[in-house]
């Protein structure tokens, strides 16, 4: 006869049993079966062919739809917003801060226009769509049509994970981007335009079923900057270079030809007609740990959250989207940079069950006009709360400003470590780098002076000092900046 504690032991290893093989045979998405609209992609399901996963790239909101309210207050753009620290420090600034409620999906367009290139990529009649599930999401907001993002000193109050379709409360504000760190991280080629769309950029990661794919490579990290760097431009330049996707979807082919990389495939193969989602995401690995050389783990490479556009993906193909990602290549660092041999080892796979990161962006907010301006506030001009031409033309000329004194730096850094003997490390190169990408060196404030009023008599006043900020930044000062950075 079975005792209860046999009988109790028996039912506990088959109900662990049984939530095992639940758990195992939980749906996911496969990494290498998508296809993809504008601003919208979807992902067949391993097991299920009529199911697939859907994510919003760039998901379109509608006020009083799918943007139930909002509030927006930024400052910097336009005229300089200048902030005094705790510790005395004076800067200048640009910052947002957005709050309100947002139900993130795909618009009713969208979802058709997804359903119907499903039909025509998988020959399915009736395919089924649900949101992909996101872990540890990640937010950063943006402004300005793409050009600023305010990753620095970000404050946020969201929850904990992001249900497509559901209605969202966001709180998401970033009072400490300064105004030379904007600066050294917008984008060669883009335009700041008036009454930008403010919004957020979502990383997070979500669980796929891969094909047998496994490779074992062996990169000078040296060369692989050098020839990918070179593609973009000769010189230093300020800013970043978006690398296009049909040279992307080629720099892995390219870095094994040249020698800069070997790989040894296990299983699977380099060919992007077929494995191109596999190839994309390891050559985003091998771009990672370049920046890892840095001094700050960034700064050659920079993989951007608000991509406007879902590339197209073949049926059955792996395509070259990279889940909302785009890849842009540092202007400060010359292709010459790296004067030593860095090797790196690594094996990917991408065999079986596994998490990738995937991202989308949305906006927040509706264009500012007459109809929607009292939604937001410019904390620099209480008369104007938006973004007008004329401040978009005013911040426009302070980045030419602030990016040309950048620029005659960083030739200064390239001419120190090119020279024969180089009169500076590269340590030394990429601590000065990051100290001239976060020092506005055009609008800077050295303290305050102060001044003695008189009257046309010339006797002094009642009060006969007032304080007044201090512009300009003198060489004994970035010297000393520049010594202490290096230490």
């Amino acid at each position: 006869m079975i005792s209860t504690r046999q009988l109790l032991a028996t039912f506990t290893c088959l109900t662990a049993t049984a939530l095992l093989t639940t758990t195992d045979a939980l749906s996911a998405p496969k990494f290498s079966k998508g296809t993809s609209i504008k601003g919208a992609i979807a992902y067949q399901d391993a097991d299920v062919p009529s199911q697939f996963y859907y994510l919003p790239l760039s998901a379109d909101v509608l006020l009083g739809e799918r943007l139930k309210s909002f509030k927006v207050t930024h400052f910097g753009i336009g005229r300089s917003y200048f902030v005094q620290s705790a510790s005395g420090e004076i800067t200048s600034r640009v910052g947002a801060i957005l709050s309100g409620v947002i139900n993130v999906d795909l618009s009713d367009k969208q979802r058709e226009e997804l359903i119907a290139q499903i039909k025509k990529d998988f020959a399915i009649e009736s395919p089924k769509l649900l949101p992909m599930v996101l872990r540890s999401p990640k937010i950063t907001s943006t402004a300005l049509d793409q050009t600023l993002s305010f990753g620095e000193g970000l404050e946020q109050n969201l929850p904990p994970t992001i249900q497509f379709g559901a209605d969202l409360n966001y709180s998401i504000g970033s009072l400490n981007s300064g105004f030379g760190h904007i600066v050294a991280a917008q984008q060669v080629g883009s335009d700041i335009t008036a009454n930008p769309h403010f919004g957020f950029n979502v990383v997070g990661k979500a669980e796929f079923v891969g094909d047998p794919w496994i490779a074992k490579i062996h990169c000078d990290l040296s060369k692989v900057w050098s020839q990918v760097r070179s593609k973009a431009s000769v010189s230093a330049s300020v800013g970043w270079f978006r690398l296009g996707s049909a040279t992307y979807s080629n720099v892995a082919q390219e870095l094994k030809d040249s020698g800069a990389c070997t790989f040894k495939m296990d299983e699977g193969s380099l060919d992007t007609a077929t494995y191109g989602r596999q190839v994309m995401d390891m050559t985003k690995k091998i771009f990672e740990a370049i920046n890892q050389q840095a001094t700050e783990g960034t700064g050659f490479f920079k993989f951007d959250t608000n991509y406007p556009q879902a590339e197209a993906i073949p049926s059955g193909g792996g395509g070259v989207g990279l889940f909302g990602f785009s890849v842009s290549v540092s202007g400060g660092y010359s292709s010459a940079y790296f004067k030593q041999s860095k090797e790196w080892n690594e094996t990917v796979s991408y065999t079986g069950r596994f998490e990738s990161e995937v991202a989308f962006g949305t906006t927040l907010a509706v264009n500012c006009g007459p109809e929607t301006k009292q939604f937001f506030q410019d904390l620099g001009d209480a008369k104007e709360s938006c973004v007008t031409q004329e401040k978009a033309d005013l911040l426009r000329e302070r980045l030419r400003r602030e990016g040309a004194a950048k620029l005659k730096k960083y030739e200064e850094l390239v001419a120190k470590l090119s020279a024969n003997p180089p009169q500076i490390t590269q340590e030394q190169y990429t601590a000065l780098k990051a100290l001239y990408d976060r020092l506005s060196l055009s609008e800077f404030v050295d303290g305050f002076v102060t001044y003695r009023v008189q009257n046309e008599a010339g006797a002094d006043l009642v009060d006969p000092k007032m304080p007044a900020l201090q512009f300009g930044l003198s060489g004994e000062h970035l010297q000393e900046l520049e010594a202490h950075a290096i230490q």
